[in-house]
């Protein structure tokens, strides 16, 4: 009887393991022509349900999952020509989303849209419309919420993570250290100097 139960069990867990395929066994490229048109086809469209992408992001997904170059072209080109992918309005509308809800300046967006296979005159396109009075207003916002955090805070210990903040969001020198000045004298947090004037 026990080797009933044990025949059982293998029978069953056999006859899961072979009804059963893996996510990894799904997604690997088929032989046909046919199947692997369809299958870039699937993948890309499945990604564009999650977001908008650029062309190079969606060659890159192929290419990882073995479709075969002259495939994925193939497929690339006709979701071009359909209008399914358009690069330069993914860099405006990555742009102007980045910019005006994460607070990104100029350089830092540009350095996203290159990471994300962007040409250059896509890339200039999309961020023409960041100039200096846009870059001030968000690093104005991210001082904003910064400011909270910073009150009881010597002068130099505020200035350096407020500096720190408005760095990691790719703000150049010109920009931070005028909103930083704004933002301490706001809060009368001691001497305007930076802490590079000490002594």
């Amino acid at each position: 009887m026990g080797d009933r139960r044990r025949d059982d069990a293998s029978g069953r867990t056999s006859g899961h393991r072979q009804g059963r395929v893996s996510g990894s066994e799904q997604d690997e490229a088929p032989r046909s022509l046919e199947q692997q048109f369809a299958f870039a086809r699937e993948i890309a469209l499945r990604r564009l349900e999650l977001r908008a992408q650029s062309r190079a992001e969606l060659a890159q997904a192929l290419s990882s999952k073995g479709v075969p170059p002259e495939v994925s072209t193939s497929v690339l080109d006709r979701f071009e020509t359909v209008g399914l992918i358009n690069d330069e309005a993914f860099a405006i509308m990555w742009a102007t989303s980045r910019h005006q809800h994460r607070d990104l300046s100029r350089r830092a967006i540009r350095l996203e849209l290159r990471r994300k296979g962007l040409g250059e005159a896509h890339v200039a396109t999309a961020v023409e419309g960041i100039d200096l009075e846009s870059e001030l207003a968000a690093a104005r916002r991210v001082a904003s919420k910064k400011a909270t955090s910073l009150r009881g805070l010597s002068h130099e210990t505020a200035y350096r993570r407020l500096a720190g903040a408005l760095g990691r969001k790719g703000f150049g020198s010109d920009v931070l250290v005028l909103v930083v000045r704004e933002t301490l004298e706001e809060l009368k947090l001691g001497s305007p100097c930076e802490p590079s004037c000490d002594g």
